[in-house]
């Protein structure tokens, strides 16, 4: 246990603002009560495009129009309401780089922030702690837990004045490692990152879950991290980023993996099967986070609403992940990695993205940005055009993400626009071709772009992967099958060749012996075994394991396809069964 001297509790009005900020710089870690905006500044001409990249957001019920997020290079900031500007609360310009805010569970709630060496100095090497995310206890303002590159931490305490506050490390990850980490599994070193997230089980706190990005699957504690277990998802490796449970249904878990989609349970994480029909592979990097979902958040009043992130969309469920819809192209960001709903007003969205903030008052249909207050990007170029009758005044800014727009004819407080997406380089020269109507874009790479709507899209190649052979055709089973084999059809055999060297693990295939409600109504499978490679072989089954009305349910790991699942009655050890199964997005 180690105290931590600089972490400082303050409450303050706008009349102390600048005493505020002066402590802020002495402070690394900041928990702010009662914040109030500092006094805005209005300029008659429109300002520079402005941007930032948002880590996370936090909305406090108390005070439900304002807002506060944290920033990768920027700081953290605080803003009133949906038109007000940002006002920067990092104070020390050396502590830019922040991943984490959360409100604390207590009235008034306390907002708490974390980023790159902003914790106590307790680090293998004597460094400061790394702070990459934050779970308040959610019934107890004087217990929260912290994730680190290295682990867990447990803060008691942390608004005692009078005294120092507890900090304890209770998952040491790479002691875990060191005890469990397999041969065949990659040698780079493993840390924690700021894209995994720390979740308490708001329906029963003991327990807490982490995503195992490296390792596959998540870590769990039932005992208020005292103890932690490791676990899979199907028994297949999987990158699981962030846990999350429904706040309605206290059964139901969601896990949000880097390469597969999502994958639910309705047992408190006893049992996984895959889900999220209507999503859509990345289109950034080929065998790269191809479904990956992140920033997850649930709507506070309406059961199964759910909004996330993507790495070149932003998606929406109605259906408790079922099914997906990408809610629209004015959300014009690369990707984004923070979200919110409005506490009050279901139509009030937020989307936290790689150049700044969006927001949507009509319930994700349309997005506006509202970047006032965050840094300035520095103007190279500027043009004017005319577009489907209307005015825009077009800017070329230094750095990736280079493409700005804003309307002339709604005066000089309408945004900039980031028209970035999957622009992720730099561009030397930007024109505007008004016989065709085009936006003409030379990137530094030397390549030239075209977008023909006014920026929000460009000509940008997107991940096109080759055809391939589906093994086995529905029907015909293959000669070599015999009684009691299990036959997929309509899969591909799993090759790992095209991966990145850190997925390339087997198995790719679980197969689970279940019952004909499953996973509908909470049982666990009764039986599961892992296939390496094979999508035939026989399945010898224990005889102690119940095979009356018995399921198969199958999952094939298929990186261009995300998941290919499927289902069939189990015809027992003399007759072939066949599962048909079907990518699970589709």
């Amino acid at each position: 246990m180690a105290a931590h001297p600089s972490t400082t509790l303050t409450s303050f009005s706008t009349s102390s603002a600048a005493s505020a900020l002066s402590l802020i710089r002495k402070h690394p870690i900041i928990l702010l009560a009662g914040l109030l905006p500092l006094t805005a500044l209005f300029l008659s001409a429109a300002p520079p495009p402005a941007g930032a990249y948002i880590t996370d957001i936090a909305v406090d019920p108390a005070n439900p129009d304002a807002l506060r997020v944290t920033t990768n290079g920027a700081g953290h900031f605080f803003r009133e309401g949906l038109d007000a500007p940002w006002q920067s609360m990092h104070g020390n310009p050396e502590d830019r780089n922040w991943y984490a805010i959360a409100l604390t569970a207590g009235t008034p709630s306390i907002a708490i922030t974390g980023g790159e060496n902003t914790g106590p100095p307790v680090g293998p090497d004597g460094e400061a702690l790394t702070i990459l995310d934050i779970a308040p206890h959610p019934r107890d303002p004087g217990l929260l837990f912290m994730l680190t590159p290295d682990g867990v931490w447990r803060v008691r305490d942390p608004f005692d004045l009078q005294g120092e506050q507890e900090w304890t490390r209770v998952f040491d990850y790479a002691a875990w490692l060191a005890g469990n980490r397999r041969p065949d599994w990659p040698g780079d070193t493993w840390r924690f990152t700021r894209f995994q997230k720390l979740t308490i089980d708001p329906h029963a706190p003991d327990t807490l879950l982490l995503g195992a990005r490296w390792e596959g699957g998540y870590h769990r504690s039932d005992d208020g991290g005292e103890t932690w277990a490791h676990h899979s998802l199907s028994g297949i490796f999987r990158r699981a980023d962030e846990l999350r449970v429904d706040p309605f249904i206290p059964e139901l878990y969601y896990a949000f993996t880097h390469h597969q989609g999502l994958f639910k349970s309705t047992n408190r994480g006893r049992s996984w099967v895959a889900a999220g029909r209507g999503l859509l592979p990345q289109k950034r990097t080929p065998h790269y986070g191809v479904f990956l979902l992140s920033g997850i958040a649930f709507d506070p009043n309406t059961p199964g609403r759910i909004l996330a992130g993507s790495d070149y969309s932003t998606w929406l469920s109605e259906d408790y992940g079922e099914s997906w819809s990408e809610v629209g192209r004015t959300l014009t960001c690369e990707f984004v990695r923070a979200t919110a709903f409005h506490p009050e007003n279901p139509d009030i969205l937020y989307a936290g993205s790689n150049v700044g903030f969006f927001q949507s008052t009509d319930g994700g249909r349309t997005w506006t940005p509202a970047n006032r207050g965050f840094p300035e990007r520095k103007v190279l170029q500027t043009l004017e055009a005319e577009i489907g009758g209307r005015p825009f005044a077009f800017t070329r800014v230094a750095g990736t993400n280079p493409v700005y727009r804003r309307p002339l004819d709604q005066g000089p407080d309408a945004p900039w626009r980031s028209m970035s997406w999957l622009l992720n380089t730099g561009a030397t020269d930007l024109a505007w071709d008004p016989e065709l109507e085009k936006l003409v874009l030379i990137t530094t790479n030397g390549d030239t772009l075209t977008s023909t709507d006014g920026g929000f899209r460009w000509s940008v190649p997107e991940v096109r992967y080759a055809a391939r052979e589906i093994r086995y055709v529905p029907g015909e089973i293959p000669a070599k099958a015999a009684p009691g084999d299990l036959v997929i059809q309509d899969a591909v055999v799993p090759d790992p060749e095209p991966l990145p060297h850190w997925y390339r693990r087997p198995p790719f295939v679980s197969i689970q012996l279940v019952g004909p409600a499953y996973p509908k109504d909470g049982s666990t499978q009764r039986w599961q075994v892992n296939w390496d490679s094979c999508l035939s072989g026989p399945l010898a089954i224990p005889a102690d394991v119940d095979t009356q009305d018995a399921v198969l349910y199958v999952e094939v790991r298929d990186f261009q396809d995300g998941t290919r699942a499927g289902t069939a009655p189990y015809r027992g050890p003399g007759e072939v069964t066949e599962v048909i199964v079907a990518p699970i997005h589709q």
